[in-house]
Formats: C-alpha cells, sequence, structure tokens
C-alpha cells in the first residue's frame, strides 16, 4: 500500500474513533445534572466510549447500525442504573433522549459534510490540484467533528 493510502485509512477509522469519544463527553455533561453521584456520570461517558469504540474495532463491518446502538444504549442505562439506584424511568430518558439528539446530530453534520465535500472537490481549483483532496478530506472531516459537537454540545450544557 502507498503512503498516501495509509493516511486516508488513519484519517477514515480514525474519524469514528474520534466522534466517540467525543460524545461519551457529551454523554457525561448531559447526565451530569441528573445523577447523583457524579462518578456515575463519569462511569456513563466512559461506558459508551468503551461499549461503542469496542464495538466498532470489533465489528466494523457488522451490518446492522440500529443494533449496535442499542447495545450501547443498553449499556449506558445499565451503567446509570448501578451507580445511581433511583430515577429509572428518568435514566432510560436521558439515554433515549442522548441517541436520538446524536441521531440527529450526526445527520445533520453528514449533510454539512456531504454538501460541504461536493461544493468545494466539483470547483475548478481541485480539478486542477488533486494532490490537494486528502488535506479537503481531512478538513471536512474536521468540520463534520466540529458541527457534530456545536449541536450536541450545545444540548448537553458544553456550551
Amino acid at each position: 500500500m502507498e503512503q498516501g493510502g495509509i493516511w486516508w485509512k488513519a484519517v477514515s477509522y480514525g474519524l469514528p474513533v474520534s466522534e466517540i469519544v467525543l460524545m461519551g463527553y457529551c454523554l457525561y455533561r448531559l447526565t451530569a445534572p441528573f445523577m447523583e453521584r457524579k462518578k456515575g456520570t463519569l462511569r456513563a461517558g466512559m461506558a459508551y466510549v468503551l461499549v461503542m469504540g469496542g464495538i466498532y474495532v470489533l465489528f466494523l463491518r457488522l451490518e446492522g447500525l440500529s443494533l449496535r446502538r442499542m447495545m450501547g444504549a443498553l449499556a449506558v442505562f445499565l451503567v446509570m442504573c448501578r451507580t445511581d439506584r433511583r430515577n429509572y424511568g428518568q435514566k432510560a430518558f436521558l439515554v433515549q433522549t442522548f441517541f436520538s439528539l446524536h441521531r440527529f446530530a450526526g445527520a445533520v453534520a453528514e449533510m454539512v459534510y456531504d454538501n460541504l465535500y461536493y461544493f468545494i472537490g466539483n470547483t475548478d481549483y481541485m480539478a486542477a490540484h488533486p494532490d490537494l483532496s486528502f488535506a479537503l478530506y481531512v478538513g471536512v472531516c474536521g468540520i463534520y467533528l466540529a458541527a457534530e459537537l456545536l449541536f450536541m454540545g450545545s444540548v448537553s450544557g458544553l456550551f
């Protein structure tokens, strides 16, 4: 494999891992005001990162994205219930809200990513400079993460 291909793969595999870590932190921030023990919110965020990261690494080619999300939601819910044994309905609501908002934020960020990549990638300048396609990809991936973090951070109290 050529050197450029390694970097493309590194970015394409690193993007979901970065997204998982950022969303774990957003989950931590979202659940913090509702749980009695702050250690429980940290554990919930860590459970999200570990479960979703593990599922991503182990089952990279596994179909069934909703199954993976359900497994992550169940793990987060169980960790939250184990650490703070009250208000189970509230915890279920928080987990469902987080995963719904995460899906929505991902869809919005994906639209920004697709349109930006299409519009910039189809300019005359990019046609004249094909060596900049990797820089465009990295930049648009960064914008994708920023857009998702901006939305999730605003609803989770990060900003």
